[in-house]
């Protein structure tokens, strides 16, 4: 019972990338355009399914005189916020084209590719044949100018808040997302946000030097120390902001890190819960949103200052040109080449975060002079595969207190630690793969990981140590010297509360345990002004940053606390937005 107890507290504490499911009413999608001939499919309406993230997804297909006319998706269990776009939109995209070979709408393929398989599905239920809707009808390209006074890059918190900021401020806004959904990585996180003296918790924490105090010691005392007093001392003001804008809270703050402060404030709809009102607030406010249009490069005048963004979207170029631009484009550990070159103990690690974390916005910056920092750090977590949540499924089983070993054996952690230090632990330890070692008591998620070969099972320790390569007397004594600290009820080792012994009877597993990051820490430079900073300390006018794309001055290696980088988003996004409107005027 303790440790199911354990698992659910941990699953409520880290960042989810799974989300609830729920169901949709979809938009229907209507046609666009009709064939020259008709194909000679049965006329009606068919129903289709496709496998997407969170399970089956259905669809039904009506065909009127040899056409695709509608596209409904009836059921699925996709994850909210991250698939409303691609399920709203893949279906359009389909029925444009007359063809369900159209390409996968980018941020959920997933669902993209469940919606196309159960439209194919259908069309062949109504009698189309090999040849038929497998060639989408051509795009017409067109390269277009446009204008804007501000231009922010990225939609995730730091994006939308910067966007909300500047149009409140009355700059005309138009947003860039590489991406076919809004959100960037903050809509699949837990919903955490940190902050001192927010209407939630200013009775019992409301002291910024305090928090101010905290980053400076898990940073190694290599945070800038008036960047981090200015991110506690508008913390409190992040909540409210939220708040304002319609997102709800739990009503228990509660501490995290290695804080006893309780300063972390959990949504009630998780990360969706951030991202959501704040988009519907943007809408409000005017501002235009430009879906799967990634920025490929920023413009100059001779003075160096920018003064536009080369995009590409499918139909064509698009120059926006404008008087500012905030880059809020996330971080890069998605890329395996920023990671080898910023994050390198992290490089092996099984990437959760946004597929756009690829460092676009920080090479941008670069290539017209922005200075950066990087200081090997990640955002890290455990797991035992990608394309799953954090704590879904097996992935779950690097989360339940147990006895953990690198793959020679040593336990090397108090593996109740924060998930940061856990983490850091694991890259400290140079090894790339570990073991978490479980007795029958987790049989359920521990058969279902060796049946996906991400765990190992066997009726004795030795045979856990051979079926795994570790010397076996190695592992028994790790696994003796354990039991022997939960027979007394304190780890003498490494200081685990509660620490109890596993059985003396198999069977045994060893669910295979990665390194996994949930983003990275390192990127541009910037000022209390939320300006971007060149090699030379000046600030590039007409250029702001903020969020994990400018997080490389609050942290070290390890990160700090859950909730740190949605409030950093959120105070220098707001700044950022705020600040380029006035240039912009």
């Amino acid at each position: 019972m303790k440790k199911i107890l354990v698992f659910v507290l941990i699953t409520c504490m880290v960042v989810s990338f799974a989300g609830c499911a729920q169901q949709q009413e979809p938009m229907p999608a209507t046609v666009q355009e009709t064939p020259d001939e008709p194909t000679g499919i049965m006329d009606g309406t068919f129903g289709g399914t496709g496998h997407g993230f969170g399970g089956e997804l259905k669809v039904a297909v009506t065909v009127a005189d040899g056409i695709i006319t509608t596209i409904d998706v009836t059921e699925h269990s996709e994850t909210a916020g991250v698939s409303d776009f691609i399920i709203m939109n893949q279906p359009q995209r389909i029925i444009d084209a007359q063809s369900y070979e159209v390409d996968l709408i980018t941020g959920a393929t997933f669902t993209a590719n469940a919606i196309k398989q159960a439209v194919k599905g259908a069309l062949e239920d109504a009698g189309a044949t090999a040849g038929m809707f497998d060639t989408p009808k051509k795009i017409e390209m067109k390269d277009e100018t446009i204008y804007s006074d501000v231009v922010v890059i990225g939609s995730g918190m730091a994006g939308m808040s910067a966007a909300i900021e500047a149009s409140k401020s009355g700059a005309s806004v138009i947003v860039l997302e590489k991406l076919g959904r809004i959100g960037g990585s903050a809509i699949t996180c837990g919903g955490g946000v940190y902050a001192t003296g927010s209407p939630l918790n200013k009775d019992f924490d409301n002291d910024p030097q305090n928090m101010v105090d905290y980053y400076l010691q898990r940073s190694n005392d290599l945070g800038d120390k008036e960047l981090l007093t200015y991110l506690a001392e508008q913390s409190g003001s992040s909540i409210e902001w939220l708040m304002e804008n319609g997102t709800e809270f739990k009503p228990d703050v509660v501490p995290g890190g290695l804080s006893a402060a309780k300063r972390v404030h959990w949504t009630t709809d998780a990360g969706v819960g951030l991202i959501m009102p704040a988009y519907q607030k943007a809408l409000d406010l005017g501002v235009e949103f430009l879906l799967e249009t990634p920025a490929k490069e920023l413009l100059t005048d001779e003075s160096g200052a920018v003064i536009g963004v080369r995009a590409e979207s499918a139909r064509g170029n698009v120059t926006v040109n404008t008087k500012a631009v905030v880059i809020a484009t996330g971080g890069y550990d998605a890329s395996p080449e920023m990671m080898a070159a910023h994050s390198p103990s992290a490089v092996d690690a099984i990437c959760l975060s946004s597929c756009g974390n690829i460092g676009d916005g920080i090479n941008m910056a670069q290539a017209i002079g922005a200075d950066t920092l990087f200081r090997d750090g990640v955002i890290g977590v455990r797991g035992l595969r990608a394309n799953a949540g954090a704590s879904d499924g097996v992935n779950a089983l690097a989360w339940i207190d147990t006895l953990a070993v690198t793959d020679e054996g040593d336990r090397f952690v108090n593996e109740q630690g924060d998930y940061p230090v856990v983490t850091g632990k694991m890259i400290g330890t140079g090894r790339e793969l570990f073991y978490w070692i479980y007795d029958s008591s987790m049989v359920d998620l521990a058969e279902m990981a060796v049946q996906q070969r991400l765990a190992l099972k066997a009726d004795t320790i030795e045979e856990l140590a051979k079926a795994a390569g570790i010397e076996p007397v190695k592992l028994h004594q790790t696994f003796d010297r354990y039991n022997e600290l939960g027979k007394k009820g304190v780890d003498e080792d490494f200081g685990k509360e509660g620490i109890v012994p596993l059985s003396e009877n198999g069977p045994y597993y060893a669910a295979k345990v990665r390194k996994t990051t949930i983003g990275s820490l390192g990127g541009l430079v910037i000022n209390l002004n939320a300006e971007v900073l060149n090699t030379d300390g000046n600030a590039i006018p007409g250029l702001y940053a903020g969020g994990e794309t400018a997080s490389g001055q609050f942290f070290d290696k390890e990160y700090a606390v859950s909730g740190s980088l949605i409030n950093l988003s959120i105070v220098y996004g707001r700044l950022a937005g705020t600040n380029a409107a006035a240039y912009a005027k």
